[in-house]
């Protein structure tokens, strides 16, 4: 049987809904240079196969079959594609992570929890993370990229400005396609979890604490969020 565990492929895909997280790209980010997905659900016939393979090996770069690889994915469920259905209109997003610049982001964001968990609680935080689209079943799902992009628009300390610029600029060199159709927002990089219901987060921290994505400390700015006192 194929064992991912023992072979580091240069691209990885992932076909199946929810698994452009930051959360899940940090389980397996060391396991492929480039992984495409969906922060998102993806439709019922997936990714379309007959397309890529009609160029996999006629490329100039592998980010630049990448590139091609997002772009396709979302051209091929709008009008004229391949697997458009007449009268179905889905939300797409896709996304390509460069694996090698995963490192910089999460330090940028254990840099930011380090210093802006006691606050998480403001207001600032609150109204940009209520700005943003939710994704999965518990709505508590949301865009990396929206989120600190609306932060932005706030009036926030010049420090914290400064510290999410970074992060989005870090961002913007990890993914190196995001691509996203019928959204009314910036969406298409990773999802990351940012509940706004107490009860989910008290449901599910135990699990999430297990994931090495908490090792930037993510789970303990949504704990000061709910304003809960010691970390869990």
């Amino acid at each position: 049987a194929f064992n991912l565990m023992n072979y580091r492929p240069d691209l990885l895909i992932l076909d199946a809904c929810y698994m452009q997280t930051s959360e899940v790209l940090t389980e397996i980010g060391t396991k492929a240079s480039y992984i495409i997905g969906s922060e998102d659900r993806i439709c019922t016939d997936g990714f379309p196969y007959s397309d890529l393979l009609t160029f996999w090996n006629d490329y100039a770069t592998l980010e630049a079959l990448c590139l091609e690889i997002t772009q396709t994915y979302i051209a091929s469920y709008r009008p004229g594609g391949s697997q458009y259905q007449q009268g179905i209109n889905p939300q797409l997003s896709c996304s390509c992570l460069r694996t090698d610049k995963l490192d910089e982001l999460l330090g940028e964001l254990t840099n930011f929890t380090a210093s802006w968990s006691d606050s998480a609680a403001a207001q600032y935080f609150a109204d940009a993370r209520n700005e943003c689209i939710e994704f999965n079943d518990l709505d508590s799902d949301i865009d990396l990229k929206e989120f600190f992009s609306k932060l932005m628009l706030e009036n926030i300390p010049d420090s914290l400005a400064v510290s999410t610029e970074i992060i989005l600029e870090m961002i913007d060199a990890a993914f190196i396609a995001q691509e996203f159709y019928n959204y009314s927002g910036n969406v298409g990089t990773a999802a990351i979890w940012y509940p706004v219901n107490p009860q989910t987060f008290t449901d599910l921290i135990e699990f999430y604490d297990n994931l090495i994505f908490s090792e930037t400390g993510w789970h303990l700015f949504l704990e000061k969020t709910f304003s809960f006192g010691p970390a869990l």
